[in-house]
């Protein structure tokens, strides 16, 4: 198991590749942006891309799904309840940065939904907050979870735009990630890598 974590975008937006070197296959969470920079490191690491997963569907994180898609010839994953903001460029925020744009999940996820992909075993869990259909994907066999803006270190994700709700947010970390192993390392869609020991302990925002 190798995750390789690139930051693309003018939002720093954290795009992560988890491949499997034994059987040469990967999925990418987040391609937000730079398509092409994504795609080197896929050829690089010489696999085939079995999928593509957002967390959510805000413009830094999905702008370069579409092309990820048509070179791969692969499938998007997204939360059930994140449709509308993905065919809103309002709530997509496409439209406030001047690059009005939809986008249509090829599999909707739902919570407790197991997925198997490159050989991986995923859980989805639903973590609303940020927006209605954010989701995050948890690996258990690694403790790792792909949480996107749901919580950083020491932070969590805005809930100003549309469909955010701070007391949603709060919960979805409180029942979702912070039931999770202590040891899990959450891979957020912006910064570095923390764990759901430290936020527990050290996270401002969440009480």
């Amino acid at each position: 198991m190798q995750i390789n974590k690139l930051t693309v975008g003018s939002l720093a937006t954290n795009c992560y590749i988890m491949s499997n070197e034994e059987t040469k296959t990967c999925f990418i969470v987040d391609p937000g942006a730079q398509a092409e920079r994504i795609l080197a490191k896929v050829k690089e690491l010489d696999c085939s891309v079995e999928a593509i997963l957002l967390t959510h569907g805000h413009v830094d994180h999905i702008m370069a799904a579409k092309e990820m898609k048509a070179a791969c010839n692969c499938q998007i994953y997204a939360g059930a309840k994140e449709v509308e903001v993905l065919n809103s460029t309002e709530k997509n925020l496409t439209e406030m940065f001047g690059t009005p744009a939809t986008l249509q999940a090829d599999v909707l996820v739902h919570a407790g939904q197991k997925l198997k992909l490159a050989d991986f075993s995923l859980e989805v869990l639903e973590t609303p907050g940020h927006t209605e259909g954010g989701v995050t994907y948890y690996l258990p066999d690694y403790q790792v979870a792909f949480c996107g803006d749901t919580i950083f270190q020491e932070s969590v994700g805005r809930t100003d735009f549309p469909t955010g709700s701070s007391a949603i947010l709060r919960q979805s970390i409180q029942e979702q990630i912070f039931s999770l192993p202590d040891e899990t390392k959450l891979l957020s869609g912006h910064g570095v890598v923390t764990t759901v020991a430290y936020e527990k302990q050290y996270n401002p925002f969440v009480v």
